[in-house]
């Protein structure tokens, strides 16, 4: 007998007072029982249980035996409990959420390389350029750019990101900015967040910190419908630099007062219930290591 299988027997005993009732639990004869206590007690070379006409009575080695080896059974319950969850979590759905210009330009292409390796998940991303509740939403986890809101969530920092000023070189031309007092004469291409905006832009540089209000010459809910303004040379915009990088190096955009910037870190968010989830957390620890492959 394997010794996993004499503990399993061994705890089973120690619930009755008798080799009979023992035995007809274990759906043996009570020599049996006697038998298999007796090679057990062998093995270890100590006397577990002393029997007597009228009972049995666990001795201080048997104790000892049954404490330790109950809690080494628990823990063999509970490893192969995780084991199969483990399995469950390579498949299933993962519902994301994320912004529009971040989704479609990043994300989109990080979850492809993700089907791949996981086949069996099924993914639902799901883009919007207003924050959706991830609760009552249904997602597993949300990717947020820029400051976090919502204390309810747990955060994990994906990817450093800056945001910077940035017009077409045609609206530059017509209109030189050339220190950060003229940023309060562009016209401004505002982004709504959620529905509000404040239309105005706070940036950095180094350790100092300002706060701008342009005059507001257009605004969207949509940073791809901005940033195409901008392209069209209708104003300045801000936006993340993994976004405008494709048009800095056409020369369709330049930086303006490239020194100061925003920072506005990518996050993947998920409510704490999901923290022990496997898949959340292996779509997470997927995406991190997309941006750090990317990023030697």
């Amino acid at each position: 007998m394997d010794r996993i299988s004499d503990l399993e027997f061994f705890q089973a005993l120690c619930r009755f007072d008798s080799f009979k009732s023992a035995a007809q639990f274990l759906g043996i004869t009570p020599p049996a029982v006697s038998q298999r206590l007796a090679a057990l007690e062998q093995r270890l070379g100590v006397s577990l249980i002393r029997r007597s006409t009228r009972s049995l009575r666990i001795t201080e080695e048997g104790k000892y035996y049954l404490e330790k080896g109950s809690a080494l059974l628990d823990d063999l319950s509970k490893i192969e409990q995780r084991i199969s969850s483990l399995g469950d979590s390579l498949q299933g759905t993962i519902r994301i959420n994320g912004p529009f210009g971040y989704g479609r330009k990043v994300l989109a292409a990080q979850l492809v390389e993700f089907k791949k390796l996981y086949p069996h998940i099924k993914l639902d991303l799901i883009l919007s350029d207003t924050h959706l509740d991830i609760i009552k939403g249904g997602f597993d986890v949300a990717i947020r750019v820029g400051t976090l809101k919502d204390s309810r969530l747990i955060a994990r920092l994906i990817k450093r990101n800056k945001q910077h000023l940035c017009c077409s070189p045609d609206y530059l031309q017509k209109h030189p900015i050339t220190c950060f007092l003229d940023l309060s004469d562009v016209d401004g291409i505002i982004i709504l967040e959620d529905d509000l905006t404040s239309g105005t832009w706070r940036l950095s540089n180094g350790s100092r910190q300002e706060l701008v209000k342009p005059k507001t010459s257009m605004q969207t809910n949509n940073g791809e419908v901005a940033l195409n303004w901008a392209l069209n040379g209708l104003g300045v915009v801000l936006r993340s630099d993994w976004d405008i990088e494709p048009y800095l190096k056409t020369g369709q955009l330049v930086k303006v007062l490239p020194q100061w910037s925003v920072t506005a870190d990518v996050y993947a968010v998920f409510a704490s219930d999901q923290s022990a989830a496997y898949r959340t957390q292996l779509v997470i620890n997927f995406l991190k290591s997309q941006e750090e492959n990317s990023n030697p």
